[in-house]
């Protein structure tokens, strides 16, 4: 009988907490960092290539390229709109960033 009753509150525990959490789309934005370069040629290039590179990654690899570790459960990640970004800093190199819009669902709890 303990074991009904304990089965019993386990199973009612279990549904509960899941009824407060759902599958929730998830837009995001990152500045990601490419690199610095001799050349502006160069770091556009580099940030071009970046990109494209993105475009043919997996999902398990959009996961790990882009900022989704503060959820739980991801899948779905797809990109968005991206922008290159070049700018000249004190060295006289250039830094190449990529602006990369993306959405992703993840399990969330409410």
């Amino acid at each position: 009988m303990k074991r009904i009753i304990t089965l019993a509150a386990t199973l009612a525990f279990t549904s509960a907490s899941f009824a407060s959490s759902s599958w929730v789309q998830i837009d995001r934005e990152a500045d990601l960092n490419v690199g610095v370069f001799t050349t502006q040629e160069q770091a556009q290039s580099a940030a071009e290539e970046f990109a494209s590179s993105l475009n043919t990654m997996s999902n398990q690899e959009l996961k790990a390229a882009l900022p989704t570790n503060q959820h739980h459960f991801v899948r779905n990640v797809r990109l968005g709109d991206s922008n290159v970004l070049i700018e000249q800093i004190e060295s006289g190199k250039y830094q190449a960033s990529l602006h990369q819009d993306y959405a992703f669902t993840a399990f969330e709890r409410d």
